[in-house]
This record gives structure tokens, C-alpha cells and sequence, in this order.
């Protein structure tokens, strides 16, 4: 059996489950009309009528490739120009992927062409682990729901909020857009972006999370986005305002900071578009997170200061810039340099509570790169922190859907010569196995990229960095475009078939 097949194999199982469910059964009204005394004349009983319904058609297999329309592709279109300069082309298509062994470093690259493949979800056998967030989308586009949040957490990669960004666009072109979601409230680094939100700081700030050791915070309280900003100087501030070009720049409906509230917290001035709107105390008898909404005009972009008074430590723990428009909600949540089994040190209590009140239809797992450089930690260590990482979630969003983003290729050198990295392949096995068991879908990332030493193609080609790890920003709007195709390769092969089945 090909490679491609194994992966199909799956999905095909899936639907034969369902379909085998469907069958003929007496409809309600007929029923109705066979035991109404009304319609039975005296003497001998009627035998009922029988009425057959049409069985539902069984769905077929979803296919190898990315499953794409007119008006899917013309998202797709919009979605790259949003990340492309003017002058760039618009991105090829994503091929399936071969038959036989994947290429490895032997892709095209240009002008004959871009590495990378399009490869389908791999699902647990039974259930669908996207049945939350298709529904959601469901709703939304039914006018019964007004916003679907999606969480993405990670490292780097996710931090440039490049991959994130373009499937954000994507599903925002597609679904509606409710806003760039939550944002650090200070730049944690001096690249720090983000596609929708400019943040400009003064240099007092510290950045802390539960990773970094030099300046670890005094205590686990990071918040939902697993990092926060921390400062107590009266020369402290900090702003946020839209990107320009962003879409939601001028339909912002409000800005709402997020803060630690704790004894002995320090105070500062809320400003909007230079004007001094509030004086906010974080000062607190018990630990928790406080917020302050400000509400927007629409029709121009609006910026939102932090200013200290330096009368004791301010941690922030983001920012929420949303519209009031239905769609889509997409945030950012990685941390330069994190491991999945940082997650252990966040306070659960405070992560899952700020966590929940997002209320994410999916969150999604990407990790996996950092964690092959540990060489002197046993893989039954990563799977028992993963493991843990897992539960986690599963504690705080039972109800959510579930996307592990595997990780890719990442070689190093041995003797001079790049060779791939033995523990990456551990982790990777780790992540197939746990995925079922968590009822989460993984996505191929190794095989995204076209296999072992797939990435000396990807810098060959342009869309990767010479440190082999990370990628490029045309880099990572094609990895983008792979998890766009696949996150939604099942909704829309449903939506085409049904539309076939009605003729429209």
C-alpha cells in the first residue's frame, strides 16, 4: 500500500462506520397517518404503508489533495497577499504527496518549482477529533453563533505569528472577522509581531515565563498566553495599535487588557489616543486576573497606552483587540524557545480560568523541534511531560477540539555532514500515538515537509533559514497553507458533497 493510501485508509474507515448507520426507517408523518383513528375505517385492521426514505449518500473517502473551489482558492489568494509584498507571486499548490519513500532533500526549488506537500490530518480511528470546531463553524455560519476562537500554542514558530497569521486571514476571508484575538501587551523580544497588532514599549519591561532561567518570574502566574510582561519603574509604558493595512484596523469594537492582580501590585494610567481615560490599582488581597475594556469607535484606528506610576510591580498579561463582527478568531500564543513541558510550571488554576473564558471550539499543539536538543532527558521523560501537557487541556477544554501540529525536519551536523536528529524521530513516534488516545488530530509536519533532510530543500528553495530550524516568511506562509488545506479538508469535502446532493 503507498504512503498515500495509508494515510486515506483512515478517513475511509471513518466514513464506512457512518455509513453503515444509515438505512431505511418509516418517516414521522406517515407513521402519524397509519395509526390515526381518523383515517382507519371499522372491521379489519389496515396494514400500515410502508415508506422508505432514500438513505443518505455515503460520503466518499476524503481524497490526497487539498479540496479547493473557486471561492475557496480566492480566499486562499487573499489570504497570501496579506503576507506577500506586491511585487512576490502568489504560492503554488501544495502537491500530494508521492507514492513511495518521501524525497527528502531532492525537491524542486525554483524556478522549477517549491518543497512541501499537501498531507490529510491523521484521526483517531473512531470519532471525529474536529467534530467541535466543524460545528462551531457550523453555527457561526448559520447566524446562531457570533464568534469561533481558535488557540494555537508553540515556540518560535508560532511566535511570528507568520503560519498563524495566514491561517488566520484565511479563515477570517472565509468565516468572517471577529479580530486579531488576544496580544502580549508589551513586545516580549525586539522581533516580536504580530500581522494585525503593532506594540511599542519602553525598554523597563521584563518578560517572564516558566522557561527562561535567568529571569524566571517569583511565581507560576503567566496567564493563558504561558508569558506575561512585568514592570515597576514610573518610566514604564507601553502601547498597542493596528497594524497598518490590517483589515480590523478601523472596526475594532474594544481593547481589553489583562493583568495580574496580586498583593502589594503596583498602579497605572489606561490611555486611548493620547487621552487618560482610567487609573487602574492591580493591588489585590489574592491572586487573580483583572481586566479593563475599553470600548472603540469604529472608523479609525485607536491607540491604547499603559503608562506606571511606580509604586510597585504591574504584570501584564495581554491584550484583546476585537470587532463586534461574527467570524473568526485566531491566538497567537507561542513563546520563543518553549518546550511543552513548560506548561507544567503555569498555575493551573489561573492558565485554565483565563484559558476557558476564551472559550476556544480548537486548540492547537506545535511543539516538538526545542525538545530534540535534550539529549539527556529519557524519551519516557517527554512522553510523561507531554502526557502531562495533555491533561492539562483536556481538564480545561473537554469540550474543544484537538490539533497536534507534529514536528518537522530539523538536522544537525555530524562529522560536517547534516544528518537528522534521532530523538526528533522519538518524539514524533510519542506524538502519533498519544494522538488517538487524546482524541486529537495530527498533522504530519516531517511529512509536510517531504521527509528525513526535507528542510536542506526548504533553504535551498528560499523558505528556510540556514539554522535549519526555522523558516522563512514565505517559509511559513506555504507551512500555512498546509494547515489551512488540512484543517478544513473534511468540512469542505462535506459542504461539496452535500451541495452535489442538493444540486445546487
Amino acid at each position: 500500500m503507498s504512503r498515500c493510501s495509508r494515510f486515506l485508509a483512515v478517513f475511509a474507515a471513518i466514513f464506512a462506520l457512518a455509513a453503515s448507520a444509515c438505512g431505511c426507517r418509516v418517516s414521522e408523518s406517515a407513521m402519524e397517518q397509519a395509526t390515526s383513528p381518523s383515517e382507519a375505517p371499522s372491521g379489519d385492521p389496515v396494514e400500515p404503508p410502508t415508506v422508505h426514505d432514500d438513505p443518505a449518500p455515503e460520503l466518499p473517502p476524503l481524497p490526497a489533495y487539498a479540496v479547493l473551489n473557486d471561492q475557496i482558492r480566492a480566499a486562499r489568494d487573499l489570504a497570501q497577499r496579506r503576507l506577500l509584498r506586491a511585487s512576490e507571486a502568489l504560492l503554488p499548490d501544495l502537491p500530494p504527496l508521492p507514492d513511495g519513500p518521501l524525497p527528502g532533500a531532492k525537491q524542486p526549488h525554483p524556478p522549477e518549482g517549491l518543497p512541501g506537500f499537501f498531507v490529510p490530518l491523521l484521526v483517531p480511528p473512531e470519532g471525529d477529533p474536529l467534530a467541535s470546531f466543524e460545528a462551531a463553524l457550523a453555527q457561526l455560519s448559520a447566524g446562531e453563533r457570533q464568534t469561533v476562537r481558535i488557540a494555537v500554542y508553540g515556540a518560535s514558530g508560532v511566535a511570528t505569528d507568520m503560519w498563524t497569521g495566514y491561517l488566520r486571514a484565511y479563515l477570517q476571508i472565509r468565516f468572517g472577522d471577529a479580530g486579531p484575538g488576544i496580544v502580549a501587551a508589551a513586545p516580549p523580544n525586539k522581533w516580536s509581531r504580530h500581522q494585525e497588532i503593532l506594540f511599542e514599549s519602553s525598554k523597563h519591561w521584563t518578560k517572564q515565563n516558566s522557561f527562561r532561567l535567568g529571569d524566571r518570574a517569583p511565581t507560576d502566574y503567566f496567564g493563558l498566553m504561558g508569558q506575561a510582561m512585568s514592570a515597576e519603574s514610573d518610566r514604564a509604558w507601553t502601547q498597542i495599535q493596528p497594524a497598518p493595512g490590517s483589515p480590523s484596523a478601523t472596526k475594532l469594537a474594544f481593547y481589553e487588557l489583562h493583568y495580574l492582580e496580586q498583593p502589594r501590585g503596583g498602579s497605572f494610567t489606561l490611555s486611548l489616543d493620547g487621552k487618560p481615560i482610567e487609573d487602574v490599582q492591580t493591588a489585590a488581597a489574592t491572586v487573580g486576573v483583572g481586566r479593563r475594556r475599553v470600548p472603540l469607535e469604529p472608523g479609525s484606528a485607536h491607540t491604547l497606552r499603559v503608562q506606571l506610576h511606580g509604586n510597585g510591580k504591574v504584570r501584564l498579561l495581554g491584550v484583546v483587540a476585537e470587532t463586534d463582527t461574527p467570524g473568526i478568531v485566531l491566538d497567537t500564543l507561542g513563546v520563543n524557545g518553549a518546550k511543552s513541558e513548560d506548561q507544567g510550571r503555569w498555575d493551573e488554576p489561573l492558565w485554565s480560568a483565563h484559558l476557558r473564558e476564551r472559550e476556544p471550539a480548537l486548540y492547537v499543539l506545535a511543539y516538538g523541534n526545542n525538545e530534540s536538543v535534550d539529549t539527556d532527558v529519557p524519551i519516557a521523560q517527554y512522553e510523561r511531560d507531554y502526557r502531562a501537557s495533555l491533561e492539562r487541556f483536556r481538564r480545561a477544554l473537554p469540550e474543544a477540539s484537538c490539533l497536534m501540529v507534529g514536528p518537522g525536519d530539523y538536522p544537525h551536523k555530524v562529522e560536517g555532514e547534516l544528518r537528522p536528529r534521532a530523538r526528533l524521530g522519538k518524539i514524533r513516534e510519542v506524538q502519533l500515538r498519544l494522538a488517538p488516545e487524546y482524541g486529537c488530530a495530527f498533522l504530519d509536519t516531517l511529512a509536510v515537509f517531504g521527509g528525513k533532510n526535507s528542510k536542506l530543500a526548504w533553504v535551498a528553495a528560499g523558505l528556510g533559514k540556514d539554522d535549519y530550524l526555522h523558516l522563512t516568511r514565505l517559509g511559513y506562509l506555504r507551512f500555512g497553507m498546509a494547515v489551512g488545506d488540512a484543517l478544513m479538508q473534511r468540512h469542505d469535502w462535506v459542504a461539496l458533497h452535500a451541495g452535489a446532493a442538493s444540486g445546487e
